[in-house]
Formats: C-alpha cells, sequence, structure tokens
C-alpha cells in the first residue's frame, strides 16, 4: 500500500505544531505516507485538504479550501485516520465511468462520491443530484427526503437539515453564506 498511497496528495491544515506530531505518529502507526502537513495556509498545494478548525471558527477563504475536508475540534483519530484512508484509496488511479454533474464549477462524480476532490456521503450526493435533476425550481423539504430516503419510517425533515448542514460545510467557501446550495422559504435549490 506504501506505493500506492504516496502519489496521492493529502494535505492538513492544522496550526498548532504538538497535534500536528500527533497526527502524524498515529498515521505513521497506521502504515500511512502520503500526507503532508502545515500549519500556515500559504503552503496549500494541490490535492485534497482536510482543514481542522476550533468549532464556531469559520475556515478562512483560500487556496484549496472551498473543496477542503473540515473537521471540528476535538478531532477524533480514528475519523480522521478513516478520511485520509479513503482520500488516498479513492484518488490511487480510480477513473469514474459513471455519470457526472456540474454543479457550480465543479464536477459532481455521482458513481464515486465526489464533488471535485471533496468526498461525499451517498445521501449527500443523492441530495445534489435530485436538486440538480430540479434546478429550475425550489425543492420542497418532504419532497426531497422523500427522493432520497424513500419512505422509510421515522425520517424526519431534521435528518434532512443535518445532511444539508454538512454538505454545506464541504462545499461551500462560506456555510454560513451559501452561495450554491440555498434555502427557499419552502425547500431547497441549487444556484443557477
Amino acid at each position: 500500500m506504501g506505493k500506492e498511497t504516496s502519489s496521492v496528495n493529502v494535505t492538513i491544515f492544522e496550526p498548532e505544531e504538538r497535534n500536528r506530531q500527533v497526527i502524524a505518529a498515529a498515521l505513521r502507526v497506521e502504515g500511512m505516507d502520503g500526507v503532508r502537513f502545515i500549519g500556515d495556509l500559504s503552503e496549500a498545494g494541490e490535492g485534497v485538504m482536510i482543514y481542522i478548525c476550533a468549532p464556531g471558527e469559520p475556515p478562512p477563504e483560500g487556496k484549496s479550501l472551498a473543496a477542503a475536508d473540515i473537521f471540528m475540534k476535538p478531532v477524533r483519530l480514528g475519523a480522521l485516520i478513516e478520511r485520509v484512508r479513503r482520500h488516498q484509496k479513492n484518488f490511487s488511479g480510480i477513473k469514474s465511468t459513471g455519470k457526472t454533474i456540474k454543479i457550480a464549477t465543479q464536477i459532481l462524480d455521482v458513481e464515486n462520491n465526489f464533488l471535485g476532490t471533496v468526498r461525499l456521503t451517498e445521501k449527500e450526493t443523492a441530495i445534489l443530484t435530485f436538486l440538480h435533476e430540479n434546478k429550475n425550481r425550489t425543492v420542497a423539504r418532504q419532497e426531497l427526503l422523500d427522493a432520497v430516503w424513500g419512505y422509510a419510517e421515522g425520517v424526519e425533515t431534521h435528518t434532512l437539515e443535518t445532511h444539508i448542514y454538512r454538505l454545506r460545510q464541504k462545499i461551500e467557501k462560506d456555510a454560513a453564506n451559501p452561495k450554491i446550495l440555498l434555502t427557499e422559504e419552502n425547500g431547497y435549490r441549487l444556484s443557477p
């Protein structure tokens, strides 16, 4: 696996040196390489950016951050390691043969659940796909719930709102002021 992951460019932004050392040691124990650590955003490069920030602290604007994976402190090392592992696996030569959709300036790979370089969950991909298919109108919350979750018992609008919140954290420059995934009075729509 060393060869496969060494070509993968995963960058973790963590301003605190001590935290960077702890994360690097944990990744070494897992036998994972190909991860770069930075404490200054001016050092951001190409590839996947994992941004670690304090609760309530919005990620600053900067190169690669619009498509960053965002972790709020305190970070669970197991979850962070799993995310790095997924990025390395998915960027180790997998070619998409499936459907792609343009969302804002990014390409959504529906088959592999990626928007640009950002890994999405299947539900997040389904939300974006359904909104894209209905891009000329606002989709009501219940309609979106039915389309993405089917008619599963116990699924409420709170579930949808939680997914929308997490999706915005991944795809918006400023999740509090979304420009891609918009909330309307009656539901949600994608920016034209």
